[in-house]
């Protein structure tokens, strides 16, 4: 059984301690943001549903690499899911752009797909910023497997990038106060030292004493 088919294969379904069975997206929520990327309307909704049965919730979809592009300037997916053939803007297309933007985004995983096994094409994506490769049909369950691998993989690296970024910000903040400060700490040194001529301390008396 393949994603391609609309049931989801048995594997996505466990016993409850009832009997009853129930969904891993019953047990497992997972809270990663995947958008799905295939000029296929019933591809992206088996594969959205396959996801969804998998546990994954926050699931978006493109029906090309144009609408992708346009999705991705307000909504930064953990992992992007995305066919390789597809018109106008295909899959390598998408992941070239991707890596000409200048703006800081948070890091997305990059799962390809491809009807296509050719080693040529496997190694293009993964040479484009793929980080994964998968050839269709694919079974449902290695397709949730993977996606969950790589969210965790993207996620992990954006909290470690975020834990960076407020150390960075607390040492910043320190140094830009200092920075703000020195010119009066200079000040107060040169007219402690007698080097500023100062009616107050350390400096030239003016008038004479009486």
């Amino acid at each position: 059984m393949t994603y391609a088919e609309q049931s989801v294969a048995p594997e996505l379904l466990e016993r409850d301690y009832d009997g009853s069975t129930r969904s891993l997206a019953e047990s497992a929520r997972e809270d990663a943001r995947v958008l799905i990327v295939d000029d296929d309307p019933d591809a992206l909704r088996i594969m959205g549903r396959v996801l969804e049965r998998g546990g994954f919730w926050r699931v978006e979809s493109a029906t090309g690499g144009r609408q992708a592009l346009a999705t991705m300037r307000t909504y930064e997916p953990d992992v992007l899911v995305v066919d390789v053939n597809m018109p106008e803007v295909d899959g390598l297309s998408m992941l070239r752009a991707l890596a000409a933007e200048t703006r800081p985004r948070n890091v997305t995983s990059v799962l390809a797909i491809s009807g296509d096994a050719t080693p040529e094409v496997r190694r293009s994506m993964l040479l484009h910023g793929a980080d994964d490769f998968i050839v269709r049909p694919c079974s449902n369950e290695c397709l949730v497997a993977r996606v969950r691998e790589l969210a965790l993989h993207a996620q992990s690296l954006n909290r470690a990038l975020s834990r960076l970024s407020l150390l960075d910000g607390l040492v910043r903040v320190p140094l830009d106060r200092r920075r703000d400060c020195e010119p009066a700490r200079m000040r107060a040194h040169q007219i402690a030292t007698g080097s500023l001529d100062s009616p107050f301390v350390g400096g030239p008396r003016r008038g004479r004493v009486r």
